[in-house]
């Protein structure tokens, strides 16, 4: 075959190639011409089931097809205490007569209706679940590649219009408000009441935050949205604010909670505070929020007698304890006025339980006079233990002793603890700079705020410390720089009125509470 024969062979079969798939091309094209055109933002298929659902953002295209096909929908964020609101939207050549049902997170129905479109066609008020998902499917069964539609489900704020003070949704402390930021921009205002030196947190996921605003809509603080504390400065109405920016369409759950700061008391003697009876061994807890008292530890149940002269607690709920009356206790020995025991509790209250220990042996460390018996202890922020003695005591140092007397606060820094304690004294304040030197310090306790450091005092007789003066049972607030040894100003932290004609013997600070 000469090569000109060959050429006009291979440009026939080229031919009959580009023609066959030519062919090809135009048989798909009419296939997919049958099947329609494909959609703007389809569905994903397969999403025949809760398990393939796709996620809807606000809206989706989808089709129907074949018959019986359903389309299940997962909504993008969680829906509790939202309203749901869902509408269709059918092309003009669609025979679809959409069912849409809401379900919960177990896939229970909460509301279903027929859609033919147009206006809204389902709502669901103040939704009780997390996640939401949307059942599309044609009320007759039927499908096909016609079946098209478009289908929105919008979340909305239950509380809208609150975008002033002037219709702010009231805001219950301790009960969580859902919200959501949407449209772009939204803000949403909340209005509250409190008393002045009332504490709050405030939390809401939100990353953009919230503002604290007085009465006149002026800002008093930022707040972090994942919970910031604040102090109301006076009684009055407050308002909470949302920001926008980086939270459009974001829920959220604004709750404002309010802080307590219970303060923990035993007496010199026996009786009885807000129908609570007590004994001299035994604590009593008050809550400033609410104005009770409540039995927090009951010396008998834990076989201890005698007064309790000092104590404290550490935030896992310990107690440290010291007793006037010398006593034997089962598992633990002798004990006197000059040790510490501690107390892990299986439980408070009326029933008391736990486990006691000796944490310090007042006589490995130099506590051995009557002088020398513990009157008070505290804790420092650095886990110390701080003590005021009954009267004149001295403590050994590594190279000489440390001469105190019965209003000084020391440190003890421990290296063991038990029956062979061991530790190294230090001066926290001298009681010489508060100008009274007859008062005895009967009850201490510390806490560091920052670079603040809070050491509460009650003496055994009034005082004036600073040009202020304070009765029998007032809890003293020294407020100190953390490295300095003496009070800068001097607070009451305690009016001593609330307990009456009882005395005061001993007193610890418990964290803070957020109900």
């Amino acid at each position: 075959m000469t090569h000109h024969r060959w050429l006009r062979v291979a440009l026939l079969l080229l031919a009959l190639a580009l023609t066959t798939a030519a062919g090809q091309l135009v048989a798909l094209a009419q296939q997919e011409t049958a099947a329609g055109p494909p959609a703007l933002a389809p569905e994903t298929e397969p999403n025949d089931s809760p398990w393939e659902a796709d996620t809807l953002y606000g809206s989706s295209q989808g089709r129907i097809n074949p018959v019986g096909d359903v389309d299940y929908y997962r909504i993008h964020t969680r829906c509790t205490g939202l309203d749901i609101e869902i509408s269709t939207r059918l092309p003009a050549s669609s025979p679809l007569q959409p069912r849409v049902t809401i379900l919960d997170a177990d896939l229970n129905e909460l509301a279903s209706a027929v859609c033919s479109g147009g206006s809204p066609c389902l709502t669901l008020r103040d939704v009780t679940t997390n996640n939401c998902f949307l059942r599309v499917e044609d009320a007759a069964g039927n499908g096909g590649p016609a079946y098209e539609y478009v289908l929105q489900a919008l979340l909305l704020d239950p509380h809208e219009p609150n975008d002033f003070i002037s219709e702010a949704t009231p805001l219950t402390i301790g009960q969580p408000i859902s919200g959501i930021i949407w449209p772009q921009g939204d803000t949403d205002v909340y209005v509250f009441a409190g008393e002045a030196g009332a504490e709050f947190v405030a939390t809401s996921g939100l990353y953009s935050g919230l503002t604290l605003l007085n009465a006149e809509g002026e800002e008093i603080a930022y707040l972090y949205g994942y919970g910031s504390e604040f102090t109301l400065p006076a009684t009055g109405t407050y308002y909470l604010q949302t920001a926008e920016a980086e939270d459009n369409l974001t829920p959220y759950d604004l709750e404002l909670r309010a802080i307590d700061r219970p303060r923990m008391f035993s007496f010199a003697g026996s009786g009885a505070l807000g129908g609570v009876a007590f004994q001299a061994g035994d604590i009593l807890k008050y809550s400033p929020l609410s104005d009770t008292w409540q039995l927090y530890f009951d010396a008998s149940d834990v076989g201890l007698r005698g007064n309790l002269v000092a104590f404290e607690t550490d935030y896992d709920d310990n107690l440290f304890l010291t007793y006037a009356t010398a006593q034997s206790i089962p598992g633990v020995g002798a004990i006197r006025p000059h040790d510490v025991l501690h107390f892990v509790a299986t439980s408070t209250g009326p029933d008391t339980s736990g486990q006691l220990e000796m944490y310090v042996d007042g006589s490995d460390v130099g506590l051995t006079t009557a002088g020398e018996s513990v009157d008070a202890l505290g804790m420092s922020g650095y886990g110390d233990l701080l003590f005021s003695t009954k009267g004149n005591a001295q403590l050994p140092l590594k190279v000489g002793g440390l001469l105190i007397q019965n209003n000084d606060i020391v440190h003890l820094s421990l290296e063991s603890s038990g029956a062979d304690t061991q530790g190294r004294w230090g001066s926290v304040l001298d009681g010489a700079t508060f100008g009274q030197p007859r008062a005895n310090v009967v009850a201490l306790d510390a806490t560091d705020v920052g670079s603040d450091a809070h050491t509460l005092l009650l003496f055994d007789r009034a005082v004036t410390l600073g040009g202020v003066g304070f009765r029998v049972n007032d809890v003293i607030d020294c407020w100190r720089a953390s490295d300095a040894g003496v009070c800068e100003r001097y607070e009451r932290a305690f009016d001593g009125a609330l307990v009456g004609p009882y005395r005061i013997d001993a007193l610890a600070v418990p964290p803070a509470e957020v109900q």
